[in-house]
């Protein structure tokens, strides 16, 4: 695979204005639709190395070629000609009155089926730094001060009691991120969300492809199901789903009372991670036997329950929904992938 650097003025230009539009927007380049992606210059050869990684297990874009200035770095993508309005994406499969035979997650799961069974190893998993431990200095101690982590937070979550020491999960997030041992690690992109995967199937975005460990992978796809996707994404970070809004009316209900919060996952939501569960992750665990796979599984997840949003910016019942989580994930003692499943359900 030969991706260039791109030096054709007219096309730098397109490609700069297009950016400027924001998330998808393609444009016009003699015989090709393109589509740009603006990131930090510092990420733009992580991003390069992520897809050249990807590419060798998963279908992916076609990259045309990249380019920097002083403010950005910039990557051109072949249009993927399967995503349009409200179609196209895995957000799309949630949203609208959909039956469960056109909800068809059979090709997503065998992409990734395929490409964890062929690229499983041990590794430490340093391209996912990006979103983990890079961000306990970037984003942790950045969002949560001593005033916020010393309240006290207990309350009623769907049913289920929950008193939330949050200092010392942040001292225990903090103390398990200094590690840097190996770890069973596949190839991916390790930002398995609705809109970074094509119903094709397809993936897009690579900032953090490469060996990533395979609990992280795994805990950033059951959180985004569980209630990021579902609710605080479209809550808190509405314009990343422009051309997909229909998903805004399929949004999960929050509901807060008091002191009880009562939030209900889609039924859809579930059956995906339910597929994930059993076709992706249970060959892969009774391959690798982890014992420890629940240990990494629960600190990855926390990561991203703390630090995709800061959440002491956020509306109380979102703060609750987001604290809860992470507690009832804590205290949570599994002994098998599929028990996780008992997070989705409320006591009522």
């Amino acid at each position: 695979m030969r991706v260039v650097t791109i030096e054709d003025s007219e096309l730098l230009q397109l490609a700069k204005e297009a950016s400027l539009k924001g998330r998808a927007i393609p444009f016009e380049y003699g015989e090709d639709r393109l589509l740009i992606k603006t990131c930090h210059p510092d990420f733009l050869e992580r991003e390069i190395s992520g897809y050249k990684s990807c590419s060798e297990f998963y279908p992916v874009p076609e990259m045309k070629g990249f380019f920097a200035d002083e403010a950005n770095g910039y990557l051109v993508y072949k249009y993927e000609d399967s995503v349009g309005e409200n179609t196209g994406l895995l957000v799309d499969l949630f949203s609208g009155n959909l039956s469960p035979s056109e909800r068809d997650f059979e090709k997503i799961i065998a992409m990734y089926e395929s490409g964890f069974q062929r690229s499983l190893a041990r590794n430490r998993g340093k391209a996912a730094d990006i979103f983990f431990k890079e961000r306990i200095k970037t984003r942790l101690d950045v969002f949560y001060d001593a005033d916020f982590l010393d309240r006290s937070f207990s309350f009623v979550l769907n049913g289920r009691r929950v008193s939330v020491p949050l200092r010392k999960r942040v001292d225990e997030i903090r103390h398990f991120f200094r590690n840097d041992q190996e770890t069973w690690c596949v190839i991916s992109q390790c930002d398995p969300n609705d809109l970074n995967i094509g119903t094709r199937p397809i993936l897009f975005d690579f900032t953090a492809g490469g060996y990533v460990p395979l609990w992280a992978e795994f805990a950033t796809l059951f959180w985004y199901q569980l209630a990021q996707g579902s609710h605080l994404s479209l809550k808190y970070n509405a314009n990343a789903f422009r051309g997909h809004e229909r998903i805004f009316d399929t949004a999960d209900s929050v509901l807060l009372e008091k002191d009880s919060l009562v939030h209900i996952p889609a039924r859809s939501r579930l059956e995906f991670v339910k597929a994930y569960i059993e076709n992706v992750i249970l060959p892969l665990w009774n391959r690798t036997r982890d014992d420890l796979w629940y240990e990494q599984f629960k600190h990855y997840a926390a990561m991203k329950i703390l630090c995709v949003f800061d959440v002491t910016k956020m509306e109380q019942a979102d703060q609750l929904l987001s604290l809860g989580y992470l507690e009832a994930i804590f205290n949570l003692t599994p002994t098998h992938p599929r028990d996780l499943i008992n997070l989705f359900t409320h006591e009522r």
